[in-house]
Parts: C-alpha cells; sequence; structure tokens
C-alpha cells in the first residue's frame, strides 16, 4: 500500500466522520436533546466484548492443544462454529448500540430511515470486504 493511498483513505474517512458530527451535532441542537454521561452509559459495552474476547481465546488455545487427523477436523468445525457465534454476538452489540443511539436522537419519523442508512453503510464495507477477500486484493 502506497503512502499516498493511505493518505486519502485517512481523508475519506475524516470527511465522512466529520459530516457525521457536523449532523449528528445538528440533530441535537435541532431536536434540544441533551448528551451527557447518562445518556453514554449504554454505550459501555466492554464487558460483552471482552467476554466474547475471553471466550474466543480459550477457544483458540484449544485448538492448538489438539493432536491427530480427527482432532484437526474437529477443532477446526468448532473454529467454524465459534466464528459464526462470535459475529453473530458482534452484530448483536453493534445492532443494540446503534438502536439505542438512533432511539436516543429522538429523529421520529425518521428513525427507520436512519436505521436503515447504518444499515447499508455496514453492509457495503461487508461486501467490499467480501470481494477483497474473494480477489485477493485489498480495496
Amino acid at each position: 500500500m502506497k503512502i499516498s493511498d493511505f493518505i486519502v483513505a485517512l481523508l475519506f474517512v475524516m470527511l465522512i466522520v466529520g459530516s457525521f458530527s457536523y449532523y449528528y451535532a445538528s440533530i441535537a441542537s435541532n431536536y434540544n436533546k441533551v448528551y451527557d454521561d447518562g445518556t453514554l452509559r449504554g454505550y459501555d459495552r466492554f464487558d460483552d466484548i471482552n467476554a466474547q474476547a475471553s471466550s474466543l481465546n480459550r477457544s483458540l488455545n484449544k485448538v492448538q492443544s489438539d493432536s491427530g487427523v480427527t482432532d484437526v477436523l474437529g477443532g477446526l468445525l468448532r473454529s467454524s462454529f465459534t466464528v459464526t457465534k462470535t459475529t453473530q454476538q458482534s452484530l448483536g452489540i453493534f445492532n443494540d448500540m446503534s438502536n439505542e443511539a438512533i432511539d436516543k436522537a429522538g429523529l421520529g419519523e425518521q428513525t427507520s430511515h436512519f436505521r436503515n442508512y447504518i444499515l447499508l453503510i455496514v453492509f457495503i464495507i461487508f461486501i467490499f470486504a467480501l470481494i477483497g477477500i474473494l480477489v485477493g486484493r485489498d480495496l
């Protein structure tokens, strides 16, 4: 990866984050919402993420201690199940946090549009990651 590609990507991410922050700040001022420590407590999901990482680490240690062909195949199947479960838990944490953020924004009837917009962004990122994996290059 060239440094110019990195700089362009960084500028693009900064543009998206800046525009989202401006949009969210305008929501706060237009709809008279106050964001304080009480509203931010719902986003403190460190314990959930830490438990998920610890579970994944324990599962990886089991695979490394396996020996023999059937143990390795069983370990691979168990690992694929663990990856599926971890993905589901990660999406669940993301869904809970995004729903809380959108509900606290007080958008009224536009809540469903905003929620769909966020899900569309996540889906597009997932598709590009999948294409990058299949093609074998970074996109």
